[in-house]
């Protein structure tokens, strides 16, 4: 963020984070201009300033519908090949657990593939 000469417009369709940020820490979901001023000038070399997605609700369960993001972990031994999946659920701004912790069917789960 420390390179950015200016603002994107649309400031609500972005979330500024640190790059290691674990559980959310330090992630901002659709920030306004006075959240970004209050992030130290000496800091914002420490924060990649990343575009949102939009997750849809699709998963259906006994608490209505819930979104889901499917991360799957890669590694090059020659070639690239899945390894392992994880599945993050929620209804909040936010996937995962702590950010959805009031409510039922979130959190994570895993998924299975099949090459073809």
């Amino acid at each position: 963020m420390n390179e950015l000469e200016v603002l994107p417009a649309d400031l609500e369709n972005y979330v500024p984070k640190p790059p290691y940020s674990f559980g959310g820490c330090g992630v901002i979901v659709g920030p306004d201009r006075q959240q970004i001023a209050q992030i130290p000038a000496v800091k914002r070399r420490d924060y990649i300033l990343q575009e949102r997605i939009g997750f849809e609700p699709i998963i259906q369960t006994p608490h209505g519908l819930t979104k889901a993001e499917l991360r799957i972990m890669y590694l090059w031994l020659g070639e690239l090949s899945p390894v392992t999946t994880i599945v993050r659920m929620g209804r909040g701004k936010m996937m995962g657990m702590d950010h959805n912790r009031d409510m039922e069917w979130v959190g994570g789960s895993v998924a299975l593939y099949q090459e073809a």
